[in-house]
C-alpha cells in the first residue's frame, strides 16, 4: 500500500510559528525600557456620534412635504497626538496635545408626488477636533504600553447641502446651504499598544466625547456626543 502524507496544513503551522517567535524572540536589554519624554501619535479610525445630532432635514422648495432625513452621524477620522512626559520613565505623566479631522458625504434621492418632480440631495459634513490635556501611561514588560488621557476639546464643523430637483418638463432649479458650527467640551481616551522591534509602539485605543455643537438644521440641537476608536502608531524619541 502506497501512502503519500498531505501537507496541506504545513504552510499553516509554518506561519503561526513564524508569528509566534517574531513577537516572543528578541535580544534581551542591557537594562530595563525607558521611554524618551517625548512621543507623536499617528491615529486612523472611526467615529460613531448620537444619530440625531448629525441628522440633517432637507426639504423640497417645489413640496413642503416631500423632505428627507440624511444621517452623518458616522465617519471615518485621522490626525496625531502630541505627548511630553513632566515625570517618571518607565511610568510617565504629562501632557498632550491632538488634532483630528473627520469628514462623510451621502448623495440621495426621491421623487416628489407634486408635479412628478425629481430630488437629488448632496450633503457633505466636515469634523476638526482639537484637544488637550493630561496623559499617564506605563509600559508593562517592556512591551505593552498603557495610556489614559483626558482634558478639554474644541470642535469645529461645517455642513454643506445641495438640493436639486428637475421637474417634469426636464427644467431643473438648485439650493444649496452651508451651515458652520463650534463646540467646547471634553474627552476622555484608553489605549493599549505593542512595542515594535525598532521602538515604536503600534495598538488600538477608545476615546469618548462630549461637546456643546449643534447644528440649526440637525434633528437634536442637544449638543453632540460620541464614541471614536483607532488603530495608533507611536514614536517616542
Amino acid at each position: 500500500m502506497n501512502i503519500s502524507p498531505r501537507g496541506d496544513g504545513f504552510p499553516t503551522l509554518f506561519i503561526l510559528a513564524f508569528g509566534i517567535i517574531w513577537l516572543t524572540a528578541r535580544p534581551l536589554p542591557a537594562a530595563p525600557y525607558e521611554p524618551p519624554p517625548t512621543a507623536i501619535q499617528a491615529l486612523f479610525g472611526a467615529a460613531v456620534f448620537h444619530d440625531d445630532s448629525l441628522t440633517f432635514r432637507e426639504e423640497s422648495t417645489v413640496d413642503p412635504d416631500t423632505s428627507k432625513e440624511t444621517d452623518l452621524s458616522q465617519m471615518p477620522m485621522l490626525g496625531f497626538v502630541a505627548q511630553y512626559a513632566l515625570a517618571g520613565q518607565n511610568s510617565q505623566a504629562g501632557f498632550e496635545g491632538g488634532l483630528l479631522f473627520g469628514w462623510r458625504s451621502r448623495s440621495t434621492s426621491l421623487t416628489s408626488n407634486l408635479e412628478q418632480t425629481t430630488v437629488r440631495i448632496e450633503t457633505s459634513l466636515w469634523l476638526l477636533d482639537l484637544s488637550m490635556g493630561l496623559y499617564a501611561s506605563h509600559v508593562l514588560a517592556d512591551r505593552l504600553r498603557l495610556s489614559l488621557g483626558a482634558g478639554p476639546l474644541l470642535l469645529f464643523a461645517t455642513y454643506d447641502g445641495e438640493t436639486e430637483e428637475t421637474d417634469s418638463q426636464g427644467d431643473t432649479a438648485t439650493t444649496d446651504t452651508s451651515e458652520n458650527a463650534f463646540g467646547i467640551g471634553g474627552y476622555a481616551r484608553a489605549a493599549v499598544e505593542y512595542r515594535l522591534p525598532d521602538g515604536a509602539f503600534m495598538g488600538i485605543g477608545l476615546r469618548g466625547v462630549t461637546s456643546t455643537l449643534e447644528f440649526e438644521k440637525g434633528v437634536d440641537s442637544s449638543g453632540l456626543e460620541g464614541v471614536q476608536g483607532f488603530i495608533s502608531y507611536t514614536r517616542p524619541f
